[in-house]
């Protein structure tokens, strides 16, 4: 791995900085820290893949079915087996401060917390999308991907959708909740749809669930919605 202490220290742009304040309180002691790197942890369409995830009740236990690729498939992953994410750290410097005690951190990252579970989950894309061939999860089998035509014939319980993503016109994303009813209606193991959308899309009947508002994304007001027709 790459997790090592090098004593470099952090470069900033002064033209553009990038500076967060990170907060913490441990046992009486208010502890603070000033990220000058700005490397992003967590993006805005993670947290809200992430939301989307939480939000539809899924158990690693069970199938997972992502209708356009977003990236929701990769994050059930991750969860259900425990992924770390190093490629997500293993470019942080590690403060020169006191509080932190640098070999326990190195060592903590290091660890292995996988588990043996194996993950029902797939990926429903459009046919011509072959890119996706290529992508690590898909390529090594751990997310399977399937063409649309096959949504309603594989027996998985709980499908998401990102479709301010995929598809940010408000048209678009009418005309595909439309098509989706459809699908779903004759899907014997089906039990929900969580789905991100424009907060001006005119929902079908069948797809009117609980939803609430959730911050812009791209510029766009949005909502999630879950639903079990």
């Amino acid at each position: 791995d790459d997790f090592k202490d090098e004593h470099k220290k952090a470069t900033v742009s002064l033209e553009k900085p990038d500076v967060k304040v990170l907060a913490k309180v441990k046992r009486g002691t208010f502890i603070v820290a000033i990220d000058l790197l700005g490397k992003t942890v967590n993006t805005k369409l993670e947290m809200l893949n992430r939301a989307l995830l939480t939000f539809s009740g899924w158990k690693p236990d069970e199938g997972l079915g992502e209708v356009f690729h977003a990236g929701v498939s990769h994050l059930a992953y991750e969860y259900a087996k425990n992924v770390a994410r190093r490629d997500k750290i293993s470019g942080i410097l590690l403060p020169n401060l006191k509080v932190v005690d640098k070999k326990g951190l190195l060592s903590f990252l290091r660890g292995n917390w996988e588990v043996t579970r194996s993950p029902q989950i797939i990926c429903f894309e459009q046919r011509e999308r072959r890119e996706l061939n290529s992508d690590n999860l898909i390529k090594e089998g751990k997310v399977t991907l399937y063409s649309l035509s096959k949504l309603s014939k594989v027996e998985i319980p709980v499908f998401i959708s990102n479709l301010v993503e995929r598809k940010p016109d408000r048209e678009g994303e009418e005309t595909f909740l439309r098509k989706i009813v459809q699908k779903l209606a004759s899907h014997k193991a089906f039990r929900s749809f969580t789905f991100l959308v424009r907060e001006d899309v005119e929902l079908p009947e069948k797809l009117r669930g609980s939803e609430f508002s959730t911050p812009k994304f791209r510029g766009i007001r949005t909502k999630m919605v879950k639903t079990s027709l």
